[in-house]
């Protein structure tokens, strides 16, 4: 991807251009006017960007893992295992029919460990200990920087705590 649009700035592969020799795909060709993305927070900058830092490093080679650790609500979907391929060099990620997010209850079954979204009801300390549990191999130290990003800016997560203060 080595073809910027003139328009958006999307970059793109040459082989990409419409007939008129314009790029549709990203912003209709000037037509779609979206504001720019805001910068993400220092630490998690940090974690995408540094070089020679091992807990980046870390992160980035299990960002699949770290994702799902943090997720909101589980993915169903009837997944391409002939093609499908995952690692930091090899993404691809092909599925047959629908794209479906299960939510489960908000408070876990007795004897069940809480995942997804019923983590974001319980005190950060205790979500973190349970996501350690889950993904031991995963830098402790991360999972805290991440949990605290989310604490402070994902709006979803705040309405989570809302619903454990009714709870």
């Amino acid at each position: 991807m080595d073809v910027e649009c003139p328009e958006c700035k999307a970059l793109h592969w040459s082989v990409e251009r419409n007939s008129k020799q314009q790029f549709g795909v990203c912003c209709d060709s000037g037509q779609v006017h979206l504001p720019l993305l805001s910068k993400p927070p220092q630490a998690l900058s940090s974690l995408y960007t540094s070089v020679g830092n091992p807990l980046a490093e870390k992160f980035r080679d299990n960002i699949t893992q770290y994702n799902a650790a943090f997720a909101f609500t589980s993915l169903g979907v009837d997944v391409d295992t002939r093609i499908n391929h995952y690692g930091p060099k090899h993404w691809v990620f092909r599925i047959h029919g629908n794209l479906r997010h299960h939510s489960g209850a908000l408070e876990p079954s007795d004897d069940v460990a809480p995942s997804y979204s019923q983590l974001y009801l319980y005190d950060p300390t205790i979500s973190l200990q349970h996501r350690a549990n889950r993904n031991p191999n995963l830098s402790p130290d991360t999972m805290r920087t991440l949990q605290d990003l989310l604490n402070t800016f994902n709006p979803y997560q705040q309405i989570y705590q809302h619903a454990h203060e009714v709870l």
